[in-house]
């Protein structure tokens, strides 16, 4: 959940009188939906609402990517019989599974793939005497990695359909964000708190992992994402004025570089996909440009994207998803009060014509599955 960028915007309502995707393969087996009470399509995507913070209000739709036909209801309300909670704020795929961080409900849950629960951690009573509130996943050797408020990074082994907590943990630095697992690594966001942000990311070793094998490379003020795409690790951030830079950290000297800005990105075959989105506060109105950064130039293409519709450029984009299958960029945009829209680009960076509305709000990340 983008907290700071949700706490603006109230503040800034108030004043008025008022997100990396991941994918795995079903192995050609039924497996997926076993204990499913909705007829699903094989080639299926998740939108992860956030909702409203405190609302309890976050859902999971779920449509065909083939055809772009959207299940209106929370898939995972109609799978399980509850709501997903307060705040979806984070979902990945592996083997074919789901899991899902809930912030504010603070559990962790692993999912088959038609959004059937099959197991869950909850972490409301803290860790060891630690208040925790869970943020964001990564994946890496069978087990899921947990980012926290309250500065642990959480360890929570997949044993088939069971997640297994066995209270494994390190202490990394206050309030953690997003994190990615790359070459053997753990690349985690240390955000800090206001006013004395962090500026740091910490690198944890996934095969020794303890709390003195941590290192740490500086960044920018107040980081928030991070995404590995094809051996390279990506970083953004809110910057100390709001500036929202991005840039690399090397996986080998560990040095990072500043790249351009970016209020949301997401990275395949060999390309970064940007979003910057900037609102004035005076007027509130928001501009948002796209573009898409080359791994292997290093070069900026701010023409990629074309026939762009004005929703978008006139938007906050609050996520960008990458249909590993296809290719086709899915951008979501958001105004913190109405269902969140997504508008379907091509590989080529030509906008499709397809656009649809998520049924919820803050759209987060979209995950897709076949």
């Amino acid at each position: 959940m983008k907290l700071r960028s949700l706490f603006l915007s109230a503040l800034c309502a108030l004043s008025v009188g008022a997100v990396f995707t991941s994918c795995s393969d079903d192995d050609d087996d039924d497996a997926w939906k076993e204990g499913s009470k909705v007829e699903l399509a094989q080639t299926r995507a998740f939108i992860l609402n956030e909702g409203a913070m405190g609302a309890n209000n976050s859902n999971l739709i779920c449509f065909d990517w083939t055809t772009h036909s959207l299940n209106p209801s929370c898939i995972y309300t109609q799978q399980n019989g509850q709501q997903l909670g307060d705040t979806g704020n984070d979902i990945i795929t592996f083997d074919g599974k789901l899991a899902v961080a809930v912030n504010g409900s603070n559990y962790v849950t692993l999912l088959n793939g038609s959004a059937v629960e099959l197991s869950r951690v909850s972490f409301a009573q803290g860790v060891n005497g630690t208040t925790v509130q869970v943020r964001n996943l990564a994946f890496a050797d069978g087990a899921l990695y947990v980012t926290t408020y309250g500065g642990l990074v959480l360890k929570i082994r997949v044993n088939g359909n069971t997640l297994d907590f066995q209270n494994e943990y390190v202490s990394v630095g206050t309030n953690l964000e997003g994190i990615c697992a790359e070459g053997g690594k753990l690349y985690c966001v240390v955000a800090g708190a206001y006013p004395d942000n962090d500026t740091r990311v910490a690198v944890v070793p996934v095969n020794d992992f303890k709390t003195e094998a941590i290192t740490y490379t500086e960044v920018m003020y107040n980081p928030d994402n991070i995404l590995a795409v094809d051996g390279h690790v990506f970083v953004q951030g809110y910057g100390r004025y709001y500036d929202y830079p991005f840039g690399e950290i090397n996986t080998t000297t560990g040095e990072y570089l500043l790249k351009g800005n970016a209020t949301a990105m997401a990275g395949a075959d060999g390309a970064l996909y940007i979003a910057y989105s900037l609102t004035d506060w005076n007027t509130y109105a928001t501009t948002t440009s796209l573009s898409r950064y080359d791994l292997a130039t290093g070069k900026t293409d701010n023409a990629f994207f074309t026939k762009v519709p004005e929703e978008i450029t006139t938007s906050f984009v609050y996520s960008i998803s990458v249909n590993p299958y296809t290719g086709d960029i899915y951008v979501a945009t958001s105004d913190y009060t109405t269902n969140g829209l997504v508008f379907v680009f091509n590989k080529k960076g030509e906008w499709t014509g397809v656009e649809f509305a998520t049924n919820g709000l803050n759209p987060n990340k979209i995950v897709f599955l076949k």
